[in-house]
């Protein structure tokens, strides 16, 4: 966590998972050290779309369906055309709510 020196942080961002919250105290003195602090809900919103996105995508197709176009081909480790075009139609969405 620290440099060789002992006292200066070897970090600069930390993101808050859910429901693991630093107490104020500890944002105080680790902005102070010069750490960026990203609050759990706005480093949380972009999983949230996603997640969202890929429920709704197994809602509408049939398991075999989803089986096919939206997990790794075991054979080959590869993902489907219609994954990878989902994928990048779905990221404006998470990269606007980041904002």
């Amino acid at each position: 966590m620290y440099h060789k020196d002992g006292r200066t942080l070897g970090f600069k961002y930390i993101v808050e998972g859910t429901n693991l919250f630093f107490t104020q105290d500890a944002h105080t003195r680790l902005e102070n050290a010069g750490v960026t602090l990203f609050k759990d809900a706005s480093a949380n919103k972009g999983s949230v779309i996603s997640s969202s996105l890929k429920v709704l995508a197994a809602l509408s197709m049939t398991d075999e369906e989803f089986a096919g176009r939206m997990q790794v081909d075991e054979a080959t480790g590869k993902r489907s055309a219609f994954y990878a075009n989902y994928v990048s139609e779905a990221k404006p969405f998470t990269a606007q709510a980041r904002r």
